[in-house]
């Protein structure tokens, strides 16, 4: 038997991005092939912000990123994965299986490439 999934989602919502199809797939995150068993949401932009900690709710990311407006500037994923880094530690022991999903609408080149903020 598969464990669940704890998702840790990382998304940007810049003016001009692709918003719509960001919001479909944390729409469909309930309907997901696989056992979810909690969602979290991390918004990204010039900075970075946890905005929903896990959540059994998987509707709750798609309410929470519709709440916010569209921001100006440039998105920098790196920071989202950064903080997503960060929730791993804080629940560290708690997530069965975390996966970190990168929502990114690539409306502007971030300043730090994604790869080496991986590394």
């Amino acid at each position: 038997m598969k464990p669940d999934t704890d998702l840790i989602i990382v998304a940007d919502k810049p003016k001009g991005g692709r918003l719509d199809e960001a919001l479909e797939v944390l729409k469909t995150l309930p309907s997901l092939g696989f056992k979810v068993s909690s969602a979290s949401l991390i918004l990204y932009h010039e900075w970075s912000l946890p905005l929903l900690d896990p959540t059994p709710d998987l509707s709750a990311p798609a309410r929470a990123y519709e709440k916010v407006h569209p921001l100006p500037g440039r998105p920098e994923p790196v920071l989202g994965l950064r903080e997503a880094y960060y929730t791993l530690l804080d629940y560290q022991g708690e997530l069965a299986s975390p996966r970190i999903l990168l929502l990114w609408s690539a409306v502007a080149r971030p300043r730090v490439r994604l790869d080496l903020g991986i590394n």
